[in-house]
């Protein structure tokens, strides 16, 4: 890095030391009263801790710090750069979104007496009911949670709504939980991936009847079990609809977008207040139009200081399928900034087009959307040499990805 990094709040650091003398100590505890006794205290800390890691990053997200000083959203933070699993880094990011609306729920976790999985469950159950039942159901929720795991305490909410004689499908609440609807699909161990995720009835039974039409076991000479049959008939839906849905090609046409910006504004330094128009006549921040324009299926259209038409848009501009191969393969199908795993959405000029920048694979980087807005209008700058991606944010701080580095 460029810039030296600040140094962490004096109690973390303290925190950090003390745990470091934690792992050291490893003298052997005979007395029975004693283990027990430390085994309390490690819990009650975790508890502490995490609830202190979602208070900082509630605070770093609201400041968009991550993206500032390290180019990352908070989950990708936690998943990229901390090692969580994306399971786990979404659960931090749900909490640090909610956990504040429910200030009971918050002291309770804050004072370690429900852990964050307790919290969680807590925070899902209120979210799914009706916001008049939630100061009545959050205290019985809490008290459940000193006694149960989080499993039980996810139950209990039915059990209490049968109590109150609540209409459980409700058009409320069938909303409520049809917001809740999702599958994830992430790599695990030994090359394989995990699928989880939370169907709508009707779905999950579309679902149930596809894979039993596309399962073609049968016959003595079928080994494979019920579950792997399941998956193997999900393989057949998937290359079903690859080879006969009606798919773009990979060069087909696109809508074009029109964005209508002044010369000046568009070669002029970040940071200006100057604003550029879509069709729609929507206003949009220059630094807006400037990625927007980087997209193949954009139509820019530069205005002289008389408003005369002195661009709009070259042939030259867009990429040509070659060179987003070839880019593909040289960045290994992964967007240019370190170890970002998000999907590659656009393959970015790495010297501007507007600014001069050739359209040729040397001066190409495929990047997400997300770090694609980043050296646009979060003011980070891109550069590249024969070996690498090099980012630098506005700090000065660096960030180096290497071409060979899939």
């Amino acid at each position: 890095m460029s810039a030296a990094a600040s140094p962490a709040s004096p109690a973390l650091l303290d925190l950090a030391a003390a745990v470091g003398t934690v792992v050291r100590e490893d003298s052997l505890v005979l007395d029975a009263h004693r283990q027990v006794a430390d085994l309390d205290v490690l819990v009650k800390a975790r508890i502490g801790i995490d609830y202190s890691l979602i208070r900082r990053l509630r605070t770093a997200w609201r400041s968009d710090a991550l993206a500032s000083v390290e180019g990352r959203s908070v989950k990708s933070w936690l998943h990229e750069t901390c090692r969580m699993s994306n399971a786990q880094a979404g659960r931090y990011v749900f909490l640090l979104r909610f956990v504040d609306e429910f200030p009971r729920t918050e002291a309770a976790f804050a004072e370690g007496r429900i852990t964050m999985e307790h919290a969680e469950t807590v925070l899902h159950a209120l979210l799914s009911l009706p916001a008049e039942l939630r100061d009545v159901i959050e205290p019985l929720l809490l008290e459940a949670c000193e006694d149960e795991p989080p499993a039980a305490v996810a139950k209990f909410v039915d059990e209490l709504l049968e109590g109150l004689g609540y209409d459980k499908e409700s058009d409320e609440r069938r909303e409520r939980r049809y917001a809740q609807r999702g599958v994830d699909f992430q790599p695990v161990a030994h090359r394989t991936y995990a699928m989880t995720g939370t169907l709508m009835p009707e779905i999950a039974e579309v679902l149930r009847l596809a894979l039993n039409a596309a399962d073609d076991g049968g016959g003595e000479e079928d080994k494979r079990t019920p579950r792997q049959r399941m998956h193997d008939a999900l393989g057949v839906i998937s290359r079903f609809f690859l080879a006969h849905a009606d798919l773009p090609p990979v060069n087909g046409e696109r809508p074009r977008l029109v964005v209508t910006i002044r010369r000046e504004d568009l070669d002029a330094a970040s940071g200006v207040a100057a604003m550029a128009s879509m069709g729609s006549g929507t206003k949009i921040p220059v630094e807006t139009a400037r990625r927007l324009c980087c997209d193949a299926g954009i139509l820019p259209v530069v205005l002289g200081g008389k408003g005369e038409v002195l661009d709009i848009g070259r042939a030259s501009r867009d990429f040509s399928q070659a060179m987003r191969r070839g880019a593909w393969i040289q960045q290994g199908g992964r967007c240019a900034f370190p170890k970002c795993r998000r999907r590659c959405v656009e393959l970015h000029h790495v010297v501007w087009w507007s600014r001069g920048g050739t359209t040729s694979l040397d001066n190409a980087a495929w990047l997400c959307a997300f770090h694609h807005w980043l050296v646009h209008e979060g003011k980070w700058e891109m550069r590249r040499d024969e070996a690498s991606f090099t980012f630098t944010n506005p700090y000065g701080d660096t960030r180096l990805r290497c071409l060979l580095a899939a």
